[in-house]
Formats: structure tokens, C-alpha cells, sequence
């Protein structure tokens, strides 16, 4: 589960019979965060090895809504966000690739 992450779960109620009803997950999907605040805390909560609250919102400033975007397409541009070397830059990238 990723920090910040919001979810979409899908199955079916069930009743149990010691603990009553209960919500039986078949799947779940995370899904995207929507707005910039939601993106700091997603990308700034642990997931992302070299990314703390502090470097997102420094990210999420250069590049708004769409830093996933730019996380997923284009990561070398985070070496262009003050603070980021392209050294850690590429730690960033492989964080995210692994």
C-alpha cells in the first residue's frame, strides 16, 4: 500500500460467522493521484528511494500535474529541479524503475 494512495477496491459483502459482516476483496486497483497536493504526499511518502516531502513538493512545483508523467516518460528532466543532481537524479530513476 503506498502512502497517500487512494483506492479502488472491488468484491462482495459477506457475513461471518463469529465477526459479522464483512467486505471480501477480490481486487484492488491504487489509483492515480488527482491533484498536486495528492502527488507530494504519493511521491514524497517513502516509495520513491531519495524523494522525501521536501524534494516532491520541489518536483511537483517544476512540474505540476505532470510529474507522474514526467516521473514514468521523461525522468532525466528531474535533474533540472534545484536540489536534484543528475547523480541523484538517477538514483530517483532507478528507484522508480525497480
Amino acid at each position: 500500500m503506498a502512502v497517500g494512495g487512494e483506492y479502488k477496491f472491488f468484491g462482495r459483502f459477506v457475513t461471518h460467522a463469529k465477526h459479522g459482516e464483512q467486505f471480501d476483496i477480490a481486487k484492488y486497483e491504487l489509483l492515480p493521484p488527482d491533484n498536486e497536493q495528492k502527488i507530494i504526499t504519493f511521491i514524497g511518502g517513502g516509495l520513491i528511494f531519495g524523494v522525501g516531502p521536501v524534494t516532491a513538493k520541489k518536483i511537483v512545483k517544476k512540474f505540476g500535474r505532470e510529474t507522474l508523467n514526467i516521473l514514468a516518460t521523461n525522468p532525466e528532466k528531474l535533474a533540472t529541479v534545484r536540489g536534484i543532481s543528475p547523480n541523484k537524479a538517477r538514483a530517483i530513476v532507478q528507484s522508480v524503475g525497480s
